[in-house]
C-alpha cells in the first residue's frame, strides 16, 4: 500500500513537472530574448516559481482526494442544492466547474461564500462526454430556466472554472434574457490552449486556439460586470494569457497557483469575494 502511495505521488510529480516544462518552454518561446533560460527562470522573483509549482502540487493532491471521495460519498453525489432553501428575492449564485472536474469541487469555495453571507449557491453539473463549445450554454440554459421555474429567482451570478467559464460567458452571451447579473471566469481560456494538442478526448482537443468558436467568444462581451482571473503559472492554459479577454472589465492576473488551485488558492478567492461583496451587497470576508 505505501508503495502504491509512492509511485503515485512520484508520479503526480513527473507529470506536474512535465507540464510546467512545457509552459515554461511555451512562454520562453513567446517572449524570447537570448537571455532567458529554465534556470533563470526558476530564480525569478526569489525563486517565485519554484514555491507555486509546490503550491500547485498540493492543490493537486487536494483536488484528487476531493474527486475520489466525491466518488465514493454519497453526501458529495447527493443534488449540492435544495430547491426549497433558494431565496428568490436574492442573486443566486451559479458555479460551474472545469472540464473532468465535479461539483464537489467547489466545497471550500462554497463555505467561504457562506462566511460573507452568501448562500444563495447552486452547482451546475454536465457530463464531459456529451457537452461541448457549441452546447454548453444551451445545457446551462435549461437548468437555470428549470430552478428559475421552480423558485421564482430573478438574478443569477454566474462563477466558472476554466471550461465552465467558458459556458458561463457563452450564455451570458448569447442567450436572450436579462437573469445575468455578473459574470466571474476563473482561468478560462477564451483564447483557447495550445495544450489541447496533446488532449486524449474530443472535448480536450476541441480547446485549440484554432477552433474557429474561439473567434467569436473573443469579439463578445457581456452586458454585465464581468472579470477573469488567471494566473502566470496556470499550467493548462498555453499560453497563460489566452485567459485575457479585451471586453473583460477586469482582467486579474495572479501569480500564487496554477490550474487547479483555482478552487482553493486564498488569493483566488480574495479577488473573487471582491467581486462579489458588489453584486451580492454583502460584507466581505475576515
Amino acid at each position: 500500500m505505501i508503495g502504491l502511495l509512492f509511485i503515485f505521488l512520484v508520479g503526480l510529480l513527473f507529470f506536474q513537472v512535465t507540464l510546467y516544462l512545457l509552459r515554461w518552454y511555451e512562454t520562453a518561446s513567446l517572449a524570447w530574448t537570448g537571455q532567458i533560460t529554465f534556470v533563470s527562470a526558476i530564480g525569478q522573483n526569489r525563486f517565485r516559481p519554484l514555491k507555486v509549482f509546490f503550491a500547485e502540487y498540493c492543490y493537486t493532491l487536494l483536488y484528487i482526494g476531493t474527486y475520489l471521495f466525491a466518488s465514493l460519498s454519497w453526501s458529495f453525489n447527493k443534488p449540492g442544492f435544495a430547491l426549497s432553501k433558494i431565496n428568490p428575492d436574492k442573486p443566486l449564485a451559479v458555479l460551474i466547474h472545469g472540464f473532468l472536474a465535479t461539483p464537489s469541487m467547489f466545497w471550500l469555495m462554497k463555505m467561504r461564500l457562506a462566511g460573507m453571507g452568501i448562500t444563495n449557491i447552486v452547482t451546475f453539473r454536465y457530463s464531459p462526454t456529451d457537452t461541448t463549445l457549441e452546447n454548453g450554454h444551451e445545457k446551462l440554459r435549461d437548468f437555470i430556466d428549470e430552478i428559475s421555474d421552480k423558485t421564482g429567482v430573478k438574478e443569477i451570478v454566474l462563477v466558472g472554472h476554466s471550461f465552465g467559464g467558458l459556458i458561463a460567458h457563452s450564455y451570458a452571451t448569447q442567450i436572450d434574457n436579462s437573469k445575468v447579473v455578473a459574470l466571474a471566469a476563473l482561468a478560462a481560456p477564451f483564447n483557447g490552449s495550445r495544450l489541447a494538442v496533446m488532449g486524449l478526448s474530443p472535448l480536450a482537443r476541441s480547446l485549440h486556439p484554432t477552433n474557429r468558436w474561439f473567434a467569436g467568444a473573443i469579439k463578445t462581451g457581456a452586458k454585465v460586470p464581468f472579470i477573469s482571473i488567471y494566473s502566470v503559472y496556470d499550467q493548462f492554459v498555453l499560453p497563460y494569457h489566452s485567459s485575457y479577454h479585451a471586453f473583460a472589465e477586469r482582467n486579474i492576473v495572479i501569480d500564487t497557483c496554477g490550474h487547479s488551485g483555482f478552487y482553493f488558492d486564498g488569493k483566488v478567492f480574495d479577488h473573487l469575494a471582491s467581486f462579489l461583496h458588489q453584486n451580492f451587497n454583502t460584507s466581505t470576508p475576515h
